[in-house]
């Protein structure tokens, strides 16, 4: 499996909403959404590319109340922080905060880099 697949099943354990980008208009909460913002393509010296990859991902829960928001965020954290058979993550800092004007959703926002598979 992929790196996104590895961390997209492991989130599924604690909340089964999880997509890329942007949720569907509708979409049930609590839910999650995650986006790339960065990483390292390893390369050996030969040119050909390494079984690994490390992505920052940034993920974001949406849900009604900025407690439960962050308290399903604090979950994420410690479930991808702990499961490292297959891939290994590491906070880039701690929570920030998000609002959604449109439907009065409260965000619970955190980026980590992950480790796993190309």
């Amino acid at each position: 499996m992929s790196l996104e697949a590895d961390f997209t099943q492991l989130i599924m354990m604690l909340c089964p909403r999880i997509t890329p980008d942007v949720a569907d208009v509708g979409t049930q909460t609590p839910y999650v959404i995650w986006e790339q913002v960065g990483g390292t393509s390893l390369r050996f010296l030969d040119g050909t590319a390494a079984d690994k990859r490390r992505a920052e991902i940034q993920f974001t829960v949406w849900h009604t109340t900025r407690g439960a928001a962050n308290a399903l965020m604090l979950q994420i954290e410690d479930l991808l922080c702990t499961s490292t058979a297959t891939l290994q993550a590491q906070p880039l800092g701690g929570l920030g905060a998000g609002f959604d004007d449109a439907d009065e959703l409260k965000g619970a926002v955190m980026s980590f880099s992950i480790w796993g598979a190309r």
